[in-house]
């Protein structure tokens, strides 16, 4: 039941099937079925480090939609949910969970808690079985969290932000929301340094166009927040030229905020929007109980964002992020983007736009990756020119995103290449790079009892090039 797992040998391994606690269900293959809400329970004795990582090798039914949500818990606590999607030929995949802990004994709980109990139903999960491993240097994280919040209003504006829908797109189908966004990513030997202006080693991609050199990155080996919107960080938390938490315009219900933020006065918000590990930034979206919103203007989620406005902004150029966007539920929609430094809207590069599964729109959900840009025409009118592709690989993959503008051209390219090109509709002003998630808005729709918390993207780096 337990021992070594891979050349780890401080990992433990339980198979589901010899679990002390299985409350319903019964085998299934190598593994064991959840074929309803339920859980599997062992006792572990975890280790000194204060980190490790819990893998869950799970496999799943879906029906009508509707994916098992797999819950970890650790004596009682909750640490995240994923959705389990069913893979073709049955086939098991393994979703990723760090969790902190004191070294001792603690009983790990995996939990079905979304059965939809339809008659004749047929949605059920299915756990080979789940290791845990002590974190103890930079890995290539993999897979699956599950995330997703909800969150409205905004604080008072100095400029009108973006809140158009795009209502034009002249090649693909459209996108109808002005961007908010985030970028996922992991550093797969990424550059060291980062910083406004940090030359950090340039630890160039394969992907970048000869003749451009690093002019500001970030590898966030540590993060650098600039909570106070002062100019003292890399990364603000709002947008600060418009002054808000969230793009009304958009009905975006998640309220842009960090751990220590008290809204309109009293303790803390206290729920954890950001988070770096081993060179790797993680964007997370999670509720806010619902006895403490009104503190909080009645926003229903609390979001992480990076706003690079006061760090770095530059007319023409190449910009790149790897990300990985781990969980994008009903409800969710994540954006990397850039917005002109003067606030003036459109124009607006929507770098990479994904939208979680929506009731009847086709056309988007965690594999559907839009590229857009957004102006007005020559008769004043609001166009979003975009397109839409499949992702090249699994959903919540890695993925490298790059933008190049250039004094006749906007040109987007996944992981090297090509996907979108327009003429330079931005013009010269100075741009500034974002990554922003929306809850509940006009184009990913309302959230519902089938969202799973918390909404989640990786980060590895962003690095911005010019000639």
């Amino acid at each position: 039941m337990a021992g070594a797992a891979g050349a780890n040998s401080s990992t433990i391994k339980v198979e589901a099937e010899q679990a002390s606690i299985r409350t319903v269900g019964g085998p299934d293959g190598p593994g064991w079925n959840l074929w309803s809400n339920g859980r599997i329970g062992h006792s572990v004795q975890f280790g000194p480090a204060r980190t490790h990582r819990l893998t869950v090798r799970a496999r799943a039914n879906s029906e009508q939609g509707v994916d098992p949500v797999l819950e970890v818990s650790i004596d009682g606590r909750s640490y995240g949910r994923a959705s389990v999607q069913a893979e073709s030929g049955w086939r098991y995949r393994d979703y990723h969970f760090d969790v902190s802990t004191t070294p001792g004994r603690h009983e790990v709980s995996l939990a079905f808690v979304n059965d939809p109990n339809r008659p004749g139903n047929n949605v059920d999960l299915v756990i080979d079985y789940f290791t845990v491993t002590p974190v103890k240097a930079a890995s290539s994280a993999t897979t699956t969290s599950t995330s997703r919040p909800t969150t409205t209003t905004t604080t008072a504006g100095t400029a009108s932000p973006p809140s158009e829908p795009t209502t034009t797109a002249t090649v693909g189908p459209p996108t109808t929301e002005p961007t908010t966004t985030t970028t996922s990513t992991t550093t797969a030997g990424g550059g060291s340094g980062g910083g406004a202006g940090g030359s950090g080693g340039d630890a160039r991609s394969p992907y970048i166009p000869a003749g451009y050199s690093l002019t500001w990155n970030d590898e966030f080996d540590t993060l650098s927040l600039d909570k106070a919107a002062n100019g003292n960080g890399n990364w603000a938390t709002k947008w600060v030229g418009f002054n808000v938490l969230s793009l009304a315009g958009n009905g975006d219900r998640c309220m842009k905020a960090y751990p220590e933020f008290t809204g309109t006065g009293g303790p803390p918000l206290g729920i954890e929007t950001h988070r770096v590990d081993n060179g790797v930034l993680t964007l997370f979206g999670r509720p806010i109980p619902e006895n403490r919103r009104a503190q909080f203007w009645n926003y229903e989620a609390a979001c992480g964002m990076l706003s690079g406005q006061l760090s770095h902004d530059q007319t023409y150029g190449y910009w790149e992020t790897r990300i990985r966007i781990t969980n994008v539920s009903q409800g969710h929609h994540w954006g990397v983007w850039m917005l002109p430094a003067n606030d003036a809207w459109p124009p607006e590069i929507d770098i990479l736009e994904v939208v979680g599964r929506k009731p009847g729109d086709p056309n988007v959900g965690p594999g559907r990756f839009h590229f857009t840009g957004h102006f007005d025409d020559a008769n004043g009118k609001h166009t979003g020119n975009g397109r839409a592709v499949d992702a090249p690989g699994p959903a919540d993959a890695w993925y490298t995103l790059g933008l190049q503008w250039t004094q006749n051209e906007v040109v987007w390219y996944l992981d090297g290449k090509e996907v979108h090109r327009l003429g330079n509709f931005f013009g010269t002003v100075p741009a500034y790079f974002l990554i922003t998630p929306e809850i509940g808005g006009n184009w990913p729709g309302p959230t519902s009892g089938q969202t799973v918390w918390p909404m989640s993207m990786d980060v590895d780096y962003v690095r911005i090039y010019s000639r």
